[in-house]
Protein backbone atom coordinates (compact mmCIF):
# COMPACT_ATOMS: atom_id res chain seq x y z
CA UNK A 1 0.00 0.00 0.00
CA UNK A 2 1.32 3.72 -0.89
CA UNK A 3 2.12 6.32 1.60
CA UNK A 4 -0.92 8.39 0.31
CA UNK A 5 -2.95 5.63 0.75
CA UNK A 6 -2.67 4.16 3.92
CA UNK A 7 -2.46 8.30 5.43
CA UNK A 8 -6.15 8.28 3.94
CA UNK A 9 -7.18 4.89 5.10
CA UNK A 10 -5.74 6.12 8.77
CA UNK A 11 -8.03 9.64 8.14
CA UNK A 12 -10.94 7.90 7.55
CA UNK A 13 -10.73 5.22 10.29
CA UNK A 14 -10.15 8.34 12.27
CA UNK A 15 -13.12 10.39 10.91
CA UNK A 16 -15.16 6.90 11.47
CA UNK A 17 -14.26 6.56 15.43
CA UNK A 18 -15.08 10.25 15.61
CA UNK A 19 -19.08 9.62 14.28
CA UNK A 20 -19.29 6.61 16.66
CA UNK A 21 -18.72 3.57 13.95
CA UNK A 22 -17.51 0.59 14.88
CA UNK A 23 -14.72 -0.25 12.56
CA UNK A 24 -13.33 -3.81 11.11
CA UNK A 25 -9.67 -4.73 10.42
CA UNK A 26 -8.55 -3.63 7.40
CA UNK A 27 -8.88 -6.31 4.60
CA UNK A 28 -5.71 -7.58 3.70
CA UNK A 29 -6.97 -10.01 1.54
CA UNK A 30 -6.01 -8.70 -2.49
CA UNK A 31 -7.72 -8.69 -4.62
CA UNK A 32 -10.09 -6.76 -2.46
CA UNK A 33 -13.04 -4.38 -3.68
CA UNK A 34 -13.33 -2.54 -0.11
CA UNK A 35 -10.45 -2.02 2.82
CA UNK A 36 -12.96 -1.05 5.60
CA UNK A 37 -16.66 -2.32 7.18
CA UNK A 38 -18.25 0.38 9.16
CA UNK A 39 -20.99 -0.27 11.50
CA UNK A 40 -22.94 1.86 13.69
CA UNK A 41 -26.29 0.65 14.45
CA UNK A 42 -27.94 -1.07 11.73
CA UNK A 43 -25.92 1.37 9.28
CA UNK A 44 -23.25 -0.52 7.26
CA UNK A 45 -20.59 1.08 5.18
CA UNK A 46 -18.56 -0.91 2.97
CA UNK A 47 -15.25 1.24 2.27
CA UNK A 48 -12.48 1.51 -0.71
CA UNK A 49 -10.13 3.97 -0.55
CA UNK A 50 -8.02 4.84 -3.52
CA UNK A 51 -5.10 7.58 -3.36
CA UNK A 52 -6.16 7.68 -7.67
CA UNK A 53 -9.89 6.53 -8.30
CA UNK A 54 -9.15 5.20 -11.81
CA UNK A 55 -7.23 2.13 -10.05
CA UNK A 56 -11.02 1.00 -9.18
CA UNK A 57 -12.09 -1.17 -12.07
CA UNK A 58 -15.46 -2.51 -13.07
CA UNK A 59 -14.84 -5.64 -11.84
CA UNK A 60 -14.37 -4.68 -8.59
CA UNK A 61 -17.78 -2.62 -8.69
CA UNK A 62 -19.47 -5.30 -9.85
CA UNK A 63 -17.96 -6.80 -6.32
CA UNK A 64 -18.29 -4.38 -4.49
CA UNK A 65 -22.07 -3.89 -5.13
CA UNK A 66 -23.05 -7.30 -5.14
CA UNK A 67 -21.42 -7.81 -1.62
CA UNK A 68 -23.09 -4.43 -0.58
CA UNK A 69 -26.29 -5.50 -1.11
CA UNK A 70 -25.91 -8.98 0.50
CA UNK A 71 -25.30 -7.19 3.51
CA UNK A 72 -27.59 -4.16 3.01
CA UNK A 73 -24.85 -2.05 2.92
CA UNK A 74 -23.72 1.33 1.43
CA UNK A 75 -20.60 1.16 -0.53
CA UNK A 76 -18.18 3.59 -1.04
CA UNK A 77 -15.35 4.91 -2.36
CA UNK A 78 -13.03 8.04 -1.12
CA UNK A 79 -9.96 8.80 -2.89
CA UNK A 80 -8.17 12.11 -3.52
CA UNK A 81 -7.61 12.25 -7.15
CA UNK A 82 -8.49 10.88 -11.00
CA UNK A 83 -6.14 11.08 -14.17
CA UNK A 84 -8.11 14.82 -14.42
CA UNK A 85 -6.74 16.22 -11.05
CA UNK A 86 -7.94 16.38 -7.61
CA UNK A 87 -11.87 15.26 -6.38
CA UNK A 88 -13.75 18.58 -5.68
CA UNK A 89 -15.15 18.90 -2.29
CA UNK A 90 -18.56 18.72 -1.47
CA UNK A 91 -19.27 16.53 -4.71
CA UNK A 92 -20.34 13.11 -5.24
CA UNK A 93 -18.71 10.87 -7.97
CA UNK A 94 -20.50 7.99 -9.35
CA UNK A 95 -16.83 5.25 -10.46
CA UNK A 96 -18.86 2.48 -12.15
CA UNK A 97 -22.27 3.50 -10.22
CA UNK A 98 -20.44 3.30 -6.78
CA UNK A 99 -20.90 6.71 -4.77
CA UNK A 100 -17.11 8.04 -4.84
CA UNK A 101 -16.08 11.17 -2.53
CA UNK A 102 -13.08 13.04 -1.46
CA UNK A 103 -11.55 13.21 1.84
CA UNK A 104 -13.03 16.29 3.24
CA UNK A 105 -16.69 15.30 1.48
CA UNK A 106 -16.27 12.03 3.62
CA UNK A 107 -15.32 13.84 6.99
CA UNK A 108 -18.16 16.29 6.52
CA UNK A 109 -20.74 13.65 5.67
CA UNK A 110 -19.43 11.20 8.37
CA UNK A 111 -18.77 13.37 11.37
CA UNK A 112 -20.37 16.63 10.54
CA UNK A 113 -23.57 14.64 9.19
CA UNK A 114 -23.49 17.64 6.10
CA UNK A 115 -24.60 15.84 2.98
CA UNK A 116 -23.22 16.87 -0.44
CA UNK A 117 -25.14 18.84 -2.87
CA UNK A 118 -23.48 18.61 -5.50
CA UNK A 119 -23.54 15.16 -7.85
CA UNK A 120 -21.36 14.37 -10.83
CA UNK A 121 -22.16 11.29 -13.32
CA UNK A 122 -22.99 11.17 -17.41
CA UNK A 123 -24.63 13.68 -18.56
CA UNK A 124 -23.04 16.56 -15.94
CA UNK A 125 -22.94 17.99 -12.62
CA UNK A 126 -26.33 17.88 -11.01
CA UNK A 127 -27.56 19.58 -7.75
CA UNK A 128 -29.71 18.09 -4.47
CA UNK A 129 -32.56 20.57 -4.17
CA UNK A 130 -35.35 21.41 -1.15
CA UNK A 131 -38.34 21.27 -3.21
CA UNK A 132 -40.76 22.65 -0.80
CA UNK A 133 -37.81 25.55 -0.36
CA UNK A 134 -38.02 25.85 -4.09
CA UNK A 135 -42.02 26.38 -4.22
CA UNK A 136 -41.87 28.96 -1.30
CA UNK A 137 -39.52 31.30 -3.09
CA UNK A 138 -41.69 30.65 -6.46
CA UNK A 139 -44.55 31.69 -4.31
CA UNK A 140 -43.47 34.54 -2.32
CA UNK A 141 -42.82 35.83 -5.71
CA UNK A 142 -46.33 35.32 -7.00
CA UNK A 143 -45.10 33.82 -9.78
CA UNK A 144 -46.47 30.64 -11.26
CA UNK A 145 -44.46 27.63 -12.71
CA UNK A 146 -45.20 28.25 -16.09
CA UNK A 147 -43.75 31.59 -15.53
CA UNK A 148 -40.62 30.30 -13.84
CA UNK A 149 -40.36 27.67 -16.43
CA UNK A 150 -40.44 30.00 -19.75
CA UNK A 151 -37.94 32.85 -17.51
CA UNK A 152 -35.39 29.64 -16.93
CA UNK A 153 -35.61 27.93 -19.77
CA UNK A 154 -37.51 24.81 -18.97
CA UNK A 155 -40.66 23.53 -19.08
CA UNK A 156 -43.62 23.64 -16.73
CA UNK A 157 -43.42 19.70 -15.69
CA UNK A 158 -39.94 20.16 -14.92
CA UNK A 159 -40.80 22.82 -12.28
CA UNK A 160 -43.50 20.45 -11.21
CA UNK A 161 -40.87 17.72 -10.68
CA UNK A 162 -38.52 19.89 -8.92
CA UNK A 163 -40.99 21.09 -6.30
CA UNK A 164 -42.15 17.57 -5.91
CA UNK A 165 -38.42 16.55 -5.34
CA UNK A 166 -39.01 13.71 -8.27
CA UNK A 167 -36.08 15.54 -10.41
CA UNK A 168 -32.39 16.96 -9.72
CA UNK A 169 -31.78 19.32 -12.02
CA UNK A 170 -28.43 20.11 -13.65
CA UNK A 171 -26.07 23.10 -11.82
CA UNK A 172 -27.10 25.14 -15.28
CA UNK A 173 -30.83 24.32 -14.64
CA UNK A 174 -30.50 25.67 -10.88
CA UNK A 175 -28.13 28.77 -11.74
CA UNK A 176 -30.83 29.79 -14.14
CA UNK A 177 -33.64 29.48 -11.53
CA UNK A 178 -31.80 31.52 -8.91
CA UNK A 179 -31.00 34.02 -11.14
CA UNK A 180 -34.76 34.57 -11.75
CA UNK A 181 -35.19 34.81 -8.07
CA UNK A 182 -32.46 37.13 -8.01
CA UNK A 183 -31.07 34.82 -5.10
CA UNK A 184 -27.76 32.54 -4.26
CA UNK A 185 -27.73 29.31 -5.44
CA UNK A 186 -27.20 28.15 -1.69
CA UNK A 187 -30.79 30.54 -0.85
CA UNK A 188 -32.43 28.64 -3.30
CA UNK A 189 -31.30 24.94 -2.96
CA UNK A 190 -30.80 24.53 0.63
CA UNK A 191 -30.98 20.82 1.20
CA UNK A 192 -30.65 19.20 4.27
CA UNK A 193 -31.79 15.31 5.25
Amino acid sequence: MTKARTQLMQEVTTHLVEAGFDISSQCDVRPSCFDLVARRGDEIILIKTLANIDAFKKDDAIVLQLVAQFFDAIPLIVGKTTRRGALDEGVVYKRYGVPTIAPHSFESMIVEEQQPRQFIQRGGRFVAIDGEKLKEVRLSLNMTQEELAERAGCTRQTIIALEQGKYVPSIELAFKIARVFNVTLEEVFQYEE
